[in-house]
């Protein structure tokens, strides 16, 4: 499946509306949002992937040859802008489904006038 989701986002060459509901569909599928169909990644899990595609892209351009360093260069960004966008359309339905549920938050004390507890 991860294949079948890069080949389409790799490939795509107009990011419509389209395209962008089929990101938001496969974010709601890993957010345990879109019912039977959700797989339920935890969030972590899907940015730590996200993070080493993104440097395998990075790194496989830096060391290619034959391609300009103003084309690597602009080839680079793009994918950069590409995991970028694709992360914020995930962790908007990461954020959506954790809304829903109800967290505690425990206040620590914090010693004012020194920045580094010496303990």
């Amino acid at each position: 499946m991860l294949s079948m989701y890069l080949k389409r986002l790799l490939t795509q060459t107009e990011w419509n509306d389209a395209f962008l509901q089929y990101m938001t569909q496969v974010g709601q599928m890993h957010a345990n949002k879109s019912g039977a169909g959700s797989i339920n990644v935890d969030y972590i899990h899907i940015n730590v992937l996200f993070g080493f595609m993104e440097h395998l892209l990075v790194d496989k351009l830096w060391n290619t040859n034959g391609i300009e360093d103003k084309n690597k260069h602009g080839m680079i960004i793009a994918v950069n802008k590409l995991f970028w966008i694709q992360n914020d359309i995930f962790s908007m339905q990461y954020r959506a489904s954790s809304n829903n549920k109800s967290f505690s938050v425990q206040s620590t004390k914090v010693n004012p006038t020194c920045c580094f507890p010496l303990h």
